[in-house]
């Protein structure tokens, strides 16, 4: 089953982050209620695996976190593919992340050694975007850019199952984990 370990958000920033969406003249937005920061992308990995993954989860004690949105940035490869809120430098989530990633590589999970660049998606956009889209993408960055956002303190994390269909993933939380603070 393909699965991620991120931080929800809460129903303020979700707020925040929609307004912003609804002034986006292109791409599909993500549904306000699968935004999240994720923490570690899993791939499929089989019941076993994630029985593992949970047990090393459950053991973690972390802090609680803060975290800010710096801006708004679009993330390419040949064209734009997805429109992200970039989070701050944090210590705090850095470690989180970490922790994270050994108790998945201890549950037997492959993860690629790559650097974390916290993260929101807020749209995802087409493999070919036309030039006219792309001059609305560029116009919607010169208004909300800068967009920046504290978020309030984070309590807990969260194990999720991913669903390809057609009109986007479908995220369904399977367990979480508390921030202790």
């Amino acid at each position: 089953m393909r699965s991620f370990v991120a931080l929800p958000l809460d129903e303020d920033t979700e707020d925040a982050l929609a307004r912003l969406q609804e002034d986006l003249p292109v791409g599909r937005p993500v549904d306000i209620e699968a935004l999240h920061l994720t923490l570690a992308f899993l791939e499929d990995q089989d019941a076993t695996t994630l029985d593992a993954l949970h047990e090393g989860l459950m053991c973690l004690t972390l802090p609680r976190l803060n975290v800010r949105i710096t801006g708004l940035e679009v993330h390419t490869r040949a064209a734009p593919r997805l429109l992200v809120a970039e989070i701050a430098d944090c210590p705090d989530l850095r470690h989180l992340q970490q922790k994270i990633s050994q108790v998945a590589r201890d549950a037997g999970i492959h993860l690629p050694r790559r650097r974390f660049r916290p993260h929101i998606t807020l749209a995802r956009f087409g493999r070919a975007m036309p030039a006219h889209e792309q001059r609305q993408v560029a116009g919607f960055l010169a208004r909300h850019g800068a967009f920046q956002l504290h978020i309030p303190e984070l309590s807990r994390f969260a194990l999720y199952r991913s669903d390809l269909m057609p009109e986007g993933p479908i995220y369904t939380e399977l367990a979480d984990y508390p921030l202790t603070g």
